[in-house]
C-alpha cells in the first residue's frame, strides 16, 4: 500500500501494540496461575447485558455471577470494550478527549472470601510487570475504612493519598439496580511527563449495603501509554497519522476507524436507527464530516483501515472498502 506524503506511519505503534498483547498475556498466565477462571470474552456487540448497546467492561459478563454466585475459586478475563461518550463532543474540533473509545479491559471478581487475597494479587501482579512502587500512587477515602485497613498493610511501600477527589470517583455504578461498588484507585506514572493517571480499581461491590463481592479493573492500554511516555493512549494503537490535521483532529478521526472497524467485523451495519448499528452510523458521519472539512482523501482513510486490521483483525477479509463507501455516501455535518 502507497502512503501519500501528508501522511506518515510509525512502526512504534507495531511495538506498542505488541506491549499490550504481552500485557493481557502476563495478566492472563499470572491469574491462572492462582486457581482462577478463565471467563470466555464476548463480542462488542453481543448483548449479553441488555442495559448497554456496546460491551464498556468486563463487568457486563461477570454481572451473570452477581445475580446467582461468584465461582469460589474467583473469575478473570481479558474484554475488548466500546465505550461511546467521546461523541457527544465529537464536533468541537478544540476539545481533545482523554480516553480512547476502543479499549481492551482486564478483569477480576471474587466472593468476599477472597477479598485480601486478591488485593494481594493486586500488588503481586503490578510487581510482575515490573512496575517500579515509586511509579505507583493509591487513590482512596478515608470514609471507606476496610479499604483504608488494607492499604495500612502497604503505607511503607507505596504512595496513598487520602480524599484528594471529590466522592464520586471513589464509588462505582455497573447498571444493576441496588448495586453500587466502593472502589481505591491506582495510578501509575507517565515516564516521560512525571503525571500520575489512573489505570484501574479494586472494588468492593455491594448491594444494600451488604458485600455480595470483589472486583479488579485494568485498563490494558493506558498501562502501555504511561509506561511509555504517551501523549495519549490512543498512540498506542497502529494507523496512519495525517500531518494536515490538528492534533485533536487526528485522535478523533484515529478514535471513530477503529471504532467502525471493530463493528464493521462484527457484521454491524450501519442506520439512523437506536442502537449498535446507530452507534456506528454517528461514528461513519463524524468520519465524514472530517474527511470533507479537512479534504482528507478516501484512498488514506482506506490504508488507515487497513492498517489497523491487519494488526488488531488478523487475517480476516478486510473491510475497509465497505467502510469508506459508506463513508462516502453520507453528507457531512453542517
Amino acid at each position: 500500500m502507497k502512503i501519500q506524503e501528508n501522511c506518515n506511519y510509525s512502526n512504534e505503534q507495531d511495538k506498542y501494540t505488541n506491549e499490550i498483547n504481552q500485557l493481557i498475556d502476563k495478566f492472563i498466565y499470572f491469574f491462572k496461575m492462582k486457581g482462577m477462571i478463565l471467563e470466555k470474552s464476548v463480542r462488542i456487540s453481543s448483548r449479553i447485558d441488555s442495559t448497554v448497546n456496546l460491551i464498556g467492561s468486563h463487568i457486563s459478563i461477570f454481572k451473570k455471577y452477581l445475580k446467582t454466585n461468584i465461582p469460589s475459586k474467583g473469575v478473570f478475563m481479558f474484554q475488548h470494550c466500546i465505550r461511546t461518550q467521546n461523541l457527544k463532543n465529537f464536533y468541537d474540533y478544540d476539545k481533545l478527549n482523554l480516553w480512547a473509545s476502543y479499549f481492551p479491559s482486564l478483569g477480576v471478581l471474587c466472593p468476599l472470601s477472597k477479598k485480601k487475597e486478591l488485593f494481594d494479587f493486586l500488588f503481586d501482579f503490578l510487581e510482575f510487570i515490573n512496575l517500579n512502587k515509586e511509579d505507583i500512587i493509591i487513590n482512596v477515602t478515608a470514609k471507606d475504612q476496610d479499604l483504608v485497613d488494607l492499604l495500612n498493610t502497604k503505607k511503607n511501600q507505596y504512595i496513598i493519598n487520602y480524599d484528594t477527589k471529590n466522592e464520586n470517583y471513589y464509588r462505582h455504578k455497573i447498571g444493576m439496580d441496588n448495586i453500587i461498588g466502593r472502589n481505591f484507585n491506582i495510578l501509575i506514572k507517565n515516564s516521560n511527563t512525571g503525571e500520575f493517571c489512573d489505570v484501574g480499581n479494586y472494588i468492593i461491590l455491594e448491594n444494600n449495603k451488604k458485600i455480595i463481592g470483589i472486583e479488579l479493573a485494568l485498563g490494558a492500554s493506558n498501562i502501555i501509554k504511561l509506561t511509555n511516555g504517551l501523549e495519549h493512549v490512543l498512540d498506542c494503537f497502529p494507523t496512519l497519522e495525517f500531518n494536515d490535521l490538528p492534533k485533536n483532529v487526528n485522535y478523533k478521526l484515529k478514535d471513530a476507524l477503529i471504532v467502525s472497524v471493530f463493528l464493521y467485523h462484527e457484521n454491524i451495519k450501519p442506520n439512523k436507527k437506536k442502537g449498535v448499528s446507530r452507534v456506528l452510523y454517528d461514528y461513519l458521519k463524524g468520519i465524514r464530516t472530517l474527511q470533507e472539512k479537512y479534504k482528507i482523501n478516501i484512498e488514506d482513510i482506506r490504508i488507515a483501515i487497513e492498517i489497523f486490521e491487519s494488526i488488531y483483525i488478523g487475517n480476516s477479509i478486510s473491510k475497509s472498502k465497505d467502510i469508506c463507501q459508506q463513508i462516502i455516501n453520507y453528507k457531512a455535518k453542517k
